[in-house]
């Protein structure tokens, strides 16, 4: 099992680049994408950060969790994480999904009702996926429209870098099934092994519909530290991880505020991930 760190905000660079080049054995370190920081100390943008903490780090992989696409528009994302995949020499996951009105993007920008972004999410996917790979691209969908644009050069990574999707609800389960490469069903949606196992069903259908089944892996959420929170219960932890063990999970990913970031990964590595190394 790889496991993935996340930080709920963005301020602390410097403790997150200590953390990360004293690196217990994290496979990614992922940074929320919200305008809303949850807490008095504000945050830096994410898509500026992490091109910052790829020419500081090496060796891990590095993404937003999640970016919105109905929130930042599909072409300069293509852009900017095209960019991103070179600076990191191949070390992006890009995480997508639709978009949460409760984390504040909609006192900064439209967003539309749940159905809408999601159609937005599926056809800006679409139109990422093809600037990542075609020479050029028109395209002519509801949302976006495109004539004849290039993304040059294109990403490292063959045939693309990896997109993990957090979306909960069944239709952006069945587009993770479409796109991802990566699946993280949120706390709402999978916080039990059976609810994890009815969510798998869900995404791997549509997979197979798109004849990509063998493509997708999953990942395990284990506990998120709240804001000014201490360390999540240890037997909490171990029980998640004990799940998503059951559940053939591919990653684990744990949650931690930059304060107290050293020492919880720390506490982390030694009680937790030293078992599944």
């Amino acid at each position: 099992m790889k496991f993935i760190l996340r930080t709920r905000t963005t301020r602390g660079i410097e403790t997150i680049i200590k953390v990360l080049s004293d690196n217990p054995g994290f496979y990614a370190f992922m940074m929320n994408d919200y305008l809303n920081p949850r807490d008095q100390h504000g945050a830096l943008d994410t898509w500026s950060v992490l091109p910052y903490l790829a020419a500081k780090t090496e060796g891990i992989k590095l993404g937003p969790f999640v970016t919105p696409l109905p929130a930042r528009h599909p072409v300069l994302i293509a852009s900017a994480s095209t960019s991103l995949d070179h600076l990191s020499n191949g070390r992006l996951i890009l995480g997508i999904g639709a978009g949460n009105p409760t984390l504040a993007w909609d006192k900064f920008v439209r967003l539309e009702k749940d159905p809408v972004r999601v159609d937005q999410t599926d056809e800006g996917t679409e139109l990422l996926l093809r600037l990542w790979s075609e020479d050029k691209v028109t395209f002519n969908g509801k949302y976006y429209q495109t004539k004849e644009a290039s993304i040059i050069p294109k990403p490292v990574q063959k045939p693309h870098p990896p997109l993990l999707f957090g979306g909960g609800g069944d239709r952006m389960l069945r587009l993770a099934g479409k796109y991802a490469d990566i699946v993280s069903p949120p706390l709402f949606r999978a916080s039990t092994l059976e609810q994890y196992e009815q969510v798998k069903k869900i995404v791997l259908d549509a997979a197979n519909k798109a004849s990509r089944k063998d493509k997708i892996q999953f990942a395990y959420r284990g506990p998120e530290q709240a804001v000014g929170g201490s360390y999540p219960d240890s037997k909490v932890i171990a029980g998640k991880l004990e799940d998503a063990t059951k559940a053939g999970a591919s990653y684990f990913i744990i949650g931690f505020e930059v304060d107290g970031l050293s020492e919880s990964v720390t506490r982390f590595a030694d009680e937790a991930m030293s078992s599944y190394s």
